[in-house]
């Protein structure tokens, strides 16, 4: 079949042999080949010529043979095009990778890294060569679709696939030509490198006589400490630039195969530096931190972290003291630590001094201290002590003063009061800040259009716990400074607690009533409570679009006195609202007083849809316990009752719940439906006296309803034990006895039988042991 689309069929044989190996893709491109190489020669044989007879006519074939050759030429092209493409990508490949080699072989190694690279690829040269030759040879196959084709390749895939062939020879005149340079390159490179070892370790003497200065500086040199931390961060710098040139010259040693020199002074030394350079950045911070405490402002002192920081250079001393006395131990030259060992010592000294400090530090930065406190200070101690008239004021100028113990004594008392008000300040500010961020929780409410607010218990919680602290605070004697914002709040906080308590009560009141009066029903029967409501409603959602547009609890609730007032009025007015619903579920009742057995929601349903007969269908199997539902027709009228277990009783007289004074009033229509019922069963009761009389009692119990046939077959065997006593006595009731066993019998016949319906099986059942004690107390 000759391919409708040339470039769709080139390109599904590509992706069918996209994996398959080089002889695989040879086969199928070959075989591909010679199918189409064939198609041609039978199109161009097709009737021998450009017309052949039928018969009586000619027919003309040279516009299909056209057509042929066409189709089959452009499929011939485009596998051509593919085969070629796919020989030009090998032969690409290969000079590609031939031309990496020759670049990587010829170029000149400038460092030993560049120069074990290319060792490298000269060892691999001849292997690379053969392996370039093989692959040569392998992708000239392709080129025999071409051929099959009868085809001549492309001049640039010709040319590609000459300059592949030659690769591996251009791989192998490179490796010769350049192995001399290469050697060359290495005796440069090994001089360079004993150059570099020489530099190392004249670096590496000078770093150790650097650290010998370094661990020479004891005590006496402390002033200097910031000076010669400098110096030590110096020396550690030069110590690692020494460090990675010592690495890099082993491991050009192992490039060119010479024994590794060993660095050990230059490791020794920086383990000493390790602790020297930590010991003098440790006192600088120390001495600083020292020198800001004493002579620095004392408003800029950071009491907090100055005693964190205290700990943690106690800690660092030990650790250095520890180091350096190894260090000690295991010196090869017997160097000396013993002036860095006494510098650990003084800073040692110096941390007790600024930990001396520390008492007066936090007295003089208590928190809360405001210039009424200063002015307290300075009256007590008799000097004048105030920072904030003296930003400059330092520890120094403070104790320059040499405070008496009542002086001191009235420094720490002023304080501490100052800490306690600043406390209060504090948590008062908390609270405000709680309350600015907290907002009502209000939900759309899709019933009635409106929003209602939700649960908000972890929001009464907080409102509970702040008046509780507010009170203690207010308790305080330190609460003077802020005891205005204190009483306010205080007071925010419990005309929020009763707007909330009023908001959940309307609203629980207004939810259970709003569904009611939404009904007409309701409306109409109660005309005078839905006026009031309609004023109620207007006022509450009114308040709640309010609480929409301002959503911050504080700010609605304590806006306005008028929202807490609001929400009681409304309150009281759906008290009044339920209290007149209740009275009217009351009449009802009254009226039908099994009415008492349903819920007031129950009864408000039946009672919102009096226009629906068939709204007392859910509700009747609790005013009625052994009715289930009613049976109307499609009028409305009632004609039946249905017990729960599907009997069903035509009633005596129907029932139309929309005539006359019925229509509307379910209480009325459902009296006049308990008296036919009740008119029914004594009807159907004495029916069913009849029946028994003329009856088979297994067929009698299938035509009555069950409680009919339990309490007539009871009725019966009263009477007929009286009879049997009087006519007979003893010898009666033993004749009597075996009628009540083959009674009994025959019903239970009637159960093996089966096809019982579940209501009959639960009567019969019944029937059944009140038989058995009939039968056994006569």
């Amino acid at each position: 079949r000759i391919p409708d689309d040339p470039e769709e069929y080139v390109e599904d044989l590509e992706r069918a042999t996209a994996h398959a190996d080089l002889d695989g893709w040879c086969r199928l491109w070959s075989e591909e080949a010679e199918r189409l190489a064939a198609a041609k020669q039978a199109a161009e044989q097709l009737c021998g010529g450009d017309a052949c007879r039928l018969g009586a006519f000619e027919v003309g074939v040279s516009r299909i043979k056209k057509h042929l050759l066409d189709r089959v030429n452009a499929a011939i092209e485009a596998l051509s095009v593919g085969a070629a493409e796919a020989a030009e990508d090998d032969a690409d490949a290969i000079n590609e990778e031939a031309e990496e080699a020759v670049a990587k072989l010829t170029a000149p190694a400038t460092t030993a890294e560049e120069w074990a690279d290319q060792k490298a690829f000269f060892e691999g040269a001849p292997a690379l060569a053969v392996d370039l030759e093989t692959r040569a040879a392998d992708a000239s196959r392709r080129l025999s679709v071409l051929a099959i084709l009868g085809q001549d390749a492309p001049e640039e895939v010709a040319r590609a696939h000459f300059d592949a062939l030659a690769a591996a020879r251009r791989v192998a005149v490179a490796a010769d030509v350049h192995e001399e340079a290469f050697y060359l390159a290495s005796d440069r490179l090994q001089l360079a490198l004993r150059l570099q070892r020489d530099e190392v370790q004249t670096e590496i003497e000078a770093v150790i006589a650097a650290v010998s200065v370094v661990r020479g500086h004891s005590d006496a040199m402390l002033d200097s400490a910031e000076k010669i931390a400098a110096t030590a961060d110096e020396v550690e710098a030069r110590i690692a630039e020494v460090t990675k040139a010592s690495e890099v010259v082993n491991e050009r040693e192992a490039i060119f195969g010479w024994p590794q020199t060993q660095f050990d002074a230059l490791e020794h030394t920086a383990a000493d530096h390790l602790a020297l350079a930590a010991l003098w950045r440790l006192a600088s911070a120390v001495v600083q931190a020292h020198a800001r405490a004493l002579d620095g402002p004392v408003i800029e002192v950071d009491v907090p972290a100055l005693d964190d920081a205290i700990g943690k250079w106690l800690q660092e001393l030990s650790r250095i003291s520890r180091l350096l006395r190894q260090r000690q131990s295991v010196a090869a030259d017997a160097a000396d630590f013993s002036p860095a060992l006494t510098c650990v010592d003084a800073a040692r000294d110096v941390v007790g001094a600024v930990r001396g400090f520390m008492p007066l530090l936090r007295t003089l930065r208590a928190p809360g201290l405001k210039a009424r406190h200063w002015q307290r200070i300075s009256e007590e101690t008799g000097h004048k002590i105030d920072p904030t008239l003296d930003p400059s004021l330092s520890l120094e100028n403070v104790l320059v003063l040499k405070l008496g113990d009542e002086a001191n004594a009235a420094l720490r008392r002023v304080a501490d009061v100052a800490t306690r008000e600043h406390s209060i300040e504090r948590a008062l500010e908390r609270m405000s800040l709680f309350w600015r961020q907290t907002d009502l929780d209000l939900a759309p409410h899709r019933a009635s259009g409106a929003h209602v607010l939700r649960a908000m218990d972890e929001v009464s919680a907080s409102l509970d716990e702040h008046t509780a602290r507010c009170l203690a605070m207010a308790a305080s004697p330190h609460a003077r400074p802020v005891e205005e914002p204190l009483r306010n709040l205080l007071a925010a906080l419990r005309l929020a607690t009763d707007s909330l308590d009023a908001w959940y009560s309307c609203q629980r009141s207004w939810l259970y009533v709003q569904p009611l009066f939404a009904a007409p029903d309701i409306e109409r029967a109660m005309p005078a409570e839905a006026r009031r409501f309609a004023v109620v409603d207007k006022v509450w959602r009114s308040t709640i679009s309010s609480a929409v547009l301002r959503p911050n609890l504080m700010r609605f609730c304590t806006g306005s006195t008028h929202v807490l007032e609001t929400l009681q009025e409304t309150g009281r007015h759906l008290d009044s609202i339920l209290k007149g619903l209740t009275e009217f579920l009351e009449t009802k009742r009254l009226a039908f007083p099994r009415f008492f057995f349903l819920s007031n929601d129950e009864l408000l349903e039946i009672l919102s849809q009096t226009k629906n007969p068939l709204a007392v269908q859910p509700h009747l199997g609790k005013c009625f316990e052994g009715i289930a539902r009613l049976t109307f027709d499609d009028n409305q009228v009632i004609t039946q009752m249905i017990s729960p277990e599907h009997e069903e009783v035509p009633l005596s007289s129907k029932v139309d719940p929309n005539e006359g004074n019925r229509k509307g009033n379910v209480e009325v229509w459902l009296c006049d439906v308990e008296d036919v019922m009740i008119t029914t069963l004594r009807s159907v009761f004495s029916e069913a006296l009849q029946d028994y009389a003329v009856s088979e009692r297994t067929d009698w119990v299938d035509r009555w309803p069950g409680m009919v046939v339990l309490n007539a077959s009871q009725r019966y065997w009263t009477s007929e034990v009286e009879e049997a006593l009087r006519a007979k006595g003893a010898s009666g009731l033993k004749e009597y006895h075996e009628r009540l066993q083959k009674q009994l019998e025959g019903i239970v016949e009637k159960v093996r039988a089966g096809n019982l319906s579940s209501a009959m099986r639960t009567t019969i059942g019944a029937l059944v042991t009140i038989d058995v004690h009939q039968r056994d107390v006569v």
